[in-house]
This record gives C-alpha cells, sequence and structure tokens, in this order.
C-alpha cells in the first residue's frame, strides 16, 4: 500500500473551509514515539520507525521526499523486523511527541489537523492522506484538486523536522545533504 501525504499551514479560515465540506471522523490525543540509532542512519535513509499510542510502525520512503508531497511504504507488526537492517534492540526513543489530532474524511481523503507538542513547543499543522493499493498517480492528482479547491498553502516540514532544525542544526544540515529534507 502507498501512502500520498502533503502538510499544510494551519490557516484558521481555510481550515474552516475544508472542514465544513469533511466528514467528521474523530477526535484524538496520541503520542508518538520516533526511534532510531546514534547515527540517525533511519531518519537519513527517510525511514521512520514510530510507536504510536503502543504500537510499532514503520514508514519507508518510496521516492525522492524532499518536496511538499510525501509518498511511504508502510509496515506494520512483524513486518518491521524484516525491512530493518539491524534488530529493533539496535534503535532508542528519540523525539516524542503529543498530539491533540481531529480527523475529517473528504472525497476519499483523510485529513489530520494536529497540535503536536513536542518538549512544550507547540507545531500547528495539517496533512491530508490518500493512501492507493497500487497506484500513487491518483492520490497525487486528488491531492492537488484539494490544495487548489481549499488554497492550501503546502509545508515541507513536519513537527519532527522542524524540531530537529530548531534543536539540532547539524543534523538537519546532514538531512538536507541526503536531500530527505528541503530547506
Amino acid at each position: 500500500m502507498f501512502e500520498v501525504e502533503r502538510k499544510f499551514l494551519y490557516e484558521e479560515e481555510k481550515v474552516a473551509l475544508l472542514i465544513k465540506d469533511a466528514e467528521f471522523l474523530f477526535e484524538t490525543q496520541l503520542t508518538d514515539i520516533y526511534y532510531d540509532d546514534e547515527d540517525h542512519s533511519l531518519w537519513l535513509s527517510d525511514i521512520f520507525l514510530r510507536e504510536r499510542n503502543g504500537k510499532l510502525e514503520l514508514k519507508v520512503g518510496a521516492q525522492d521526499n524532499s518536496g511538499e508531497t510525501k509518498i511511504y511504504k508502510e509496515y506494520e507488526g512483524e513486518e518491521i523486523a524484516n525491512v530493518l537492517s539491524q534488530p529493533l534492540s539496535a534503535y532508542a526513543p528519540r523525539i516524542t511527541i503529543h498530539k491533540h489530532r481531529r480527523s475529517y474524511t473528504l472525497s476519499n481523503a483523510r485529513i489530520d489537523l494536529d497540535n503536536s507538542i513536542i518538549n512544550n513547543k507547540t507545531y500547528r499543522i495539517g496533512e491530508i492522506e490518500c493512501v492507493s493499493e497500487h497506484k500513487e498517480t491518483d492520490a497525487h492528482a486528488q491531492l492537488d484538486a484539494l490544495f487548489s479547491t481549499y488554497d492550501l498553502k503546502p509545508v515541507i516540514h513536519g513537527p519532527v523536522f522542524l524540531y530537529i532544525k530548531e534543536t539540532n542544526p547539524e543534523l538537519f544540515e546532514k538531512l538536507t545533504q541526503k536531500k530527505r529534507i528541503r530547506e
């Protein structure tokens, strides 16, 4: 399965128009713990090992994900150990995010509106995600249409990379050089 996602600047008036047309799904609190080794080999390879509310997930970049639209192949459960080059014990918690999330659906797309807190710093970012079993081009077109219709401003970085940029400029520079993210 391919997940195609694009983050956007959380502007109240545009978000109000977007959710007016959407169907409310739920509101929840999440705790995301991101893992990596000491050399940040996962992040530098566009791989994210995350524990969300106690459940382990792995997202592997499916292409050049340095721009606004991100494509990931997702793995869960026992699949994760088969994908990673090291045993799970080689990875330690690096960043913990506490999120207040409101989720909606619109035109088969999932909309997440997050207030994310990392070490008492708040990041407000929305995300629209389209999932495709085999073809990512359909999901890209759907994202483009939604962003155009609601005049949403894409942002490149989510809370993890914004936090890294602020607290670990050296790692942020390495990620930029590896073309995992853009400035």
